[in-house]
């Protein structure tokens, strides 16, 4: 199959893509049965999902260990953790069947720098990260508080994936941050 990649990833491996492309093959499968995303986004996955997800991709140069909350079925951290193999990605994930269906993606690629982590992110105590995503869950103060408190190091970021209604010029947070509004990112400082 052809993808179209930002002039960016040129130098994205044929193994990396290989393994994307069967990622979306995995989820496509499987989205009938576990709701993984919307039917309408069926045809439109890789630019919806894959694209969407690796658009921040730069910002993880640096970092040791990420934090994916609420992965749902693996978006942004499985694409972003194709392409950066030397980086470990914890998947948090609190439903039982979306939690299985990632061990079963991480198996079947055998992505050795994933770990999922079947619980809410909220609950969680025991492990500290560096950088946090999130996309398609509701950015809320205690998320945003409970992500400080579990990050490790100077260099902390909590990068916010938001879509064409969300209002970035109201934010209220008590954390430093900026807009990439060409990427549609909000990165938050950790302090």
């Amino acid at each position: 199959m052809e993808y179209i990649l930002p002039s960016s990833f040129n130098n994205v491996s044929r193994e990396t893509l290989l393994k994307l492309e069967e990622y979306q093959k995995m989820v496509l499968k499987k989205n009938h049965s576990i709701n993984l995303f919307s039917s309408k986004d069926v045809h439109r996955f890789w630019e919806r999902h894959i694209l969407d997800s690796i658009k921040s991709n730069e910002y993880i140069k640096g970092h040791r260990k990420v934090c994916d909350i609420g992965s749902g079925g693996g978006i942004p951290g499985i694409p972003l953790a194709i392409m950066n193999s030397n980086v470990k990605f914890f998947l948090f994930e609190r439903r039982d069947k979306k939690s299985d269906f990632l061990l079963n993606i991480k198996e079947e690629l055998v992505l050795r720098n994933v770990f999922i982590v079947n619980t809410n992110f909220i609950d969680y105590k025991s492990e500290k990260y560096d950088l946090f995503l999130s996309r398609a869950v509701k950015l809320t103060d205690s998320i945003l508080n409970h992500a400080n408190l579990l990050s490790e190091g100077e260099e902390s970021l909590y990068i916010y994936y938001f879509g064409n209604n969300f209002d970035y010029k109201n934010i209220n947070y008590k954390f430093k941050h900026r807009v990439d509004r060409k990427n549609k990112l909000l990165i938050f400082y950790l302090l």
